[in-house]
């Protein structure tokens, strides 16, 4: 009569004997493939060296000189292509900045908007004349300085 403990040893032991056979298999196949995978680096090297060697060939500055002057139109820059400064031609003077009549109720009205509506009105109200066109200018820059700017990047704000 067989006693369990025996019986169970020997399960034991030929599970572990089968869960060994397949880890050596297993292994065994990973080393093919990192066999492969080494012999694949080694050909990629030697083709890498190859390609240098043949890169270094077509760009001696030899060959690339000759092949410009065969290939692109280029010729050497004359003295008589050169110019002076004497030669280059004049701009035009800026003309003096004239100030124009703005419509300074109206330029007040999109800045203030419907957020300081009593600027809206009283701009309505201003005369609208050369003469006050420096005070109206002046009430604008304040307007503009006064109004809330966009984050750099941000863009404008909407309402």
């Amino acid at each position: 009569m067989i006693r369990p403990a025996t019986l169970i040893s020997f399960a034991l032991a030929l599970g572990l004997g089968f869960g060994l056979f397949k880890v050596k298999y297993a292994v065994q196949g990973e080393e093919e493939q990192l066999v492969t995978i080494e012999d694949q680096i080694v050909t990629d090297q030697n083709a890498i060296h190859i390609l240098k060697a043949e890169w270094s060939q077509e760009t001696q500055p030899d060959k690339l000189g000759a092949m410009a002057e065969r290939h692109l139109a280029l010729a050497p820059i004359k003295p008589a292509n050169l110019g002076t400064y004497d030669t280059l031609p004049l701009r035009d003077a800026p003309q003096p900045a004239t100030p124009a009549a703005t419509d300074a109720p109206a330029a007040i009205a999109s800045i203030a908007g419907a957020r300081h509506p009593t600027l809206v009105a009283s701009a309505a109200e201003a005369p609208n004349s050369a003469e006050d066109s420096a005070g109206l200018d002046a009430m604008l820059t304040a307007i503009q300085a006064a109004a809330p700017q966009p984050l750099p990047g941000h863009g404008a704000k909407t309402p």
